[in-house]
């Protein structure tokens, strides 16, 4: 009789008797890390110097210490023109705010990974200055739930900022 040690937030002592028991070990084991759900964040993101930045590491390191064996976080750093960074290995994404293209790419992206379960975007409106469009139509081609945080607070919007955020969330759930 063999026995096996294993740790995912308790410990069990399983006793491999049989061929068929790996299929159990495996059940009671869970998912690997590979296989676990994920959630992509679309931020600006270090080194990049911006609060939105710190933000986002911070709130990375907090859910990937608390929730590591539930899900997967990975990184879609915001860039814009000509600013690019050497990211760590979170980052596993770019959205050049600039480029059209690129926002279709990243949908393509997103939509074509089954393992990618929720989209949040840390929102700030000087991201997507210039390309409001190209980004509302990001979130509409996007089949996954998003969240977006909005990080300003306009005391008083002018009437097309209060009619881009009404566009943005009836576009965003509209099939949600």
């Amino acid at each position: 009789m063999k026995s096996l040690h294993i740790n995912n937030n308790m410990e069990a002592l399983i006793h491999i008797k049989t061929p068929n028991t790996y299929k159990l070990l495996k059940a009671i084991k869970g998912t690997s890390k590979k296989e676990l759900p994920i959630l992509v964040m679309i931020t600006s993101y270090p080194p990049r110097e911006c609060g939105i930045a710190t933000y986002a590491n911070d709130l990375y390191n907090s859910l990937n210490n608390k929730f590591n064996q539930s899900f997967t976080i990975q990184i879609c750093a915001l860039e814009q023109k000509n600013a690019q960074y050497s990211y760590a290995k979170e980052v596993k994404y770019k959205l050049n705010t600039s480029s059209l293209e690129n926002y279709i790419e990243l949908a393509n992206q997103i939509n074509s990974n089954n393992q990618i379960q929720l989209i949040i975007v840390q929102h700030e409106f000087g991201f997507f200055h210039g390309n409001d469009q190209a980004f509302q139509s990001f979130l509409t081609s996007v089949n996954k739930p998003i969240i977006i945080a909005l990080h300003t607070v306009l005391g008083k919007p002018n009437v097309s900022t209060c009619d881009k955020i009404i566009y943005v969330h009836s576009s965003i759930f509209h099939f949600r």
